[in-house]
């Protein structure tokens, strides 16, 4: 406790600390004291000085002040949090926690004694653990940052690099002086392939950044919108890349109010998601249905169930899985999808098993005109 009493200096004037403070002689005898003193005894302070400091205390807490506490103190120079009871003029017991420490030599030592109400101290030592947590959460959170920078470089650096360097292998092919007799019909689309993920990547890694800005996923006010049409383009367009048929049914007889860019991005990545980690050669299935009210939209494919300790982070940036190959790139698809439902007010959940497949669910309001 010499900590508390040495904190006492750190108020502009012991008079004004929310502490006891008292000041007593070789004899016991009070040389000085502050004004929360004053308060909790409800006395004068001219009755105050110079009494025995003992008279203060209940009877109980008198038999430990001369039986223990002073020889201690005397012993030992200092002591820490020992909880006694003062006694007001009117009778009240004010509970405190007293620590003290003696310096001097006798017969002339002094004695400066900080009393803590019991209740300050309980309030004390919350704020002494709230200000520990909120350090550690500070610390946590920088290491956290720190953690998602180097992922952030090594990703990146890896998943651009990938697409460019397949479209920089096509083009040295076509341009060679012999192109005229090189079969370009298997190198377009693989080209194009590589652009469309360049340009998945960027457009997650906008969002993504956007989000850590705080500034969230933003929509487009939702207006009332044929999703049907809307999410037949995706698959139109993910089926010139994808090398897995892509089935499709849709029961969407309404428009629906939602911002139609962000839910065909949102599907196009569920879709792109799915055919990266699908079994070869057999079909994603697409879903979309209006069902009590809200918008069911699932993706499934076939292939090794996610193991559960992976779905619980599934939807974290970054998040790439050691099960996984490097074709996933940077595991931002389904956290920008996830913020996308978020969006909406809705939520995606995600199920999978060796029998059924993985399916990944987006469940959202359906609000019509």
């Amino acid at each position: 406790m010499a900590s508390i009493i040495d904190s006492s200096a750190g108020y502009s004037s012991i008079e004004d600390a929310p502490c006891g403070y008292l000041v007593v002689d070789d004899a016991g005898a009070i040389l000085s004291f502050n004004n929360s003193i004053l308060e909790w005894l409800g006395m004068d302070r001219a009755d105050i000085l110079g009494s025995p400091a003992i008279a203060y205390f209940n009877l109980s807490s008198q038999v430990i002040l001369e039986t223990s506490f002073m020889p201690l103190l005397r012993l030992k120079g200092s002591i820490n949090g020992v909880s006694v009871d003062l006694k007001a003029c009117d009778g009240t017991i004010v509970p405190v926690v007293m620590s003290a420490k003696m310096s001097g030599e006798q017969p002339n030592t002094v004695t400066r004694m900080v009393l803590l109400k019991a209740n300050r101290r309980r309030e004390f030592e919350r704020e002494l653990i709230t200000a520990r947590a909120e350090a550690e959460s500070q610390l946590s959170m920088k290491e956290r940052e720190g953690k998602l920078r180097e992922q952030f470089i090594a990703v990146v650096g890896h998943d651009l690099r990938n697409p460019i360097a397949a479209v920089s292998a096509g083009l040295r092919i076509l341009s060679r002086k012999d192109a005229l007799t090189v079969n370009a019909d298997p190198l377009i689309p693989e080209m194009q392939r590589a652009l469309n993920r360049a340009s998945q990547i960027i457009t997650n890694l906008m969002d993504f950044a956007r989000g850590r800005l705080g500034r969230g996923i933003e929509i487009e006010a939702p207006h009332a919108v044929d999703l049907g049409a809307v999410f037949t383009d995706v698959v139109a367009e993910i089926r010139q890349i994808a090398e897995q048929p892509i089935d499709i049914a849709f029961d969407l007889p309404r428009p629906i109010r939602a911002d139609p860019q962000r839910l065909g991005q949102l599907l196009s990545n569920l879709l792109g998601n799915a055919i990266t980690h699908g079994a070869p050669g057999k079909p994603v299935s697409l879903y979309a249905a209006v069902e009590c009210d809200s918008l069911r939209l699932s993706v499934t494919n076939q292939g090794p169930p996610i193991p559960n300790e992976v779905q619980a982070s599934l939807f974290k940036p970054f998040e790439r899985g050691e099960h996984r190959d490097s074709k996933q790139g940077l595991g931002l698809g389904l956290y920008i999808a996830y913020e996308i439902a978020r969006a909406h007010d809705g939520h995606i959940k995600v199920e999978s098993s060796l029998a059924k497949g993985t399916t990944l669910t987006l469940t959202m309001p359906a609000r019509f005109e």
